[in-house]
């Protein structure tokens, strides 16, 4: 299931995967990092968030406002969470945010919930959207410059 994010939210697509239990997993996928619109307040210490957290686009700050909002999701009552739904999968930590690179050549984790997937595992993920994706991002006059290196780098 696709969920539809608001223009300004942390992620550029997101998505509920159910195993065949019903049991469910949320992909949340960030294709060129911005800084979000509102200051991040860390409520994880830096043992927790890993130290590659530095190593980030945006040294994470979208990835920390979406594990903010997995925090959060275990303060609501138990009786208000609906079997199966996002609000499951984000208090039971079954959940994954995704940063797509083209440009970094390596791929790395950080603590269980965060992957920084660089040039060669990005491309794979993309799969046949990759011209698609590669098209999207060159609309824009700042990427232009960004598409340029990508060329001159292959």
């Amino acid at each position: 299931m696709k969920v539809i994010l608001h223009p300004g939210e942390c992620a550029d697509g997101m998505w509920i995967i159910r195993d065949n239990d019903s049991n469910p997993f949320v992909l949340a996928v960030d294709c060129k990092s911005r800084q979000i619109g509102r200051s991040i307040s860390t409520k994880f210490s830096s043992s927790e968030s890993g130290a590659a957290m530095n190593d980030l686009p945006g040294r994470g700050s979208q990835a920390l406002h979406f594990l903010n909002m997995a925090k959060d999701a275990t303060a609501w009552p138990v009786k208000d969470v609906q079997a199966g739904s996002m609000l499951d999968a984000l208090r039971k930590g079954r959940f994954l945010y995704v940063y797509l690179s083209t440009q970094a050549e390596s791929t790395f984790g950080v603590g269980d919930h965060i992957l920084h997937m660089g040039r060669a595992d990005s491309e794979r993920f993309l799969s046949f959207f990759k011209s698609y994706y590669m098209l999207h991002r060159s609309s824009s006059s700042s990427a232009e410059a960004e598409a340029a290196r990508d060329e001159k780098m292959r």
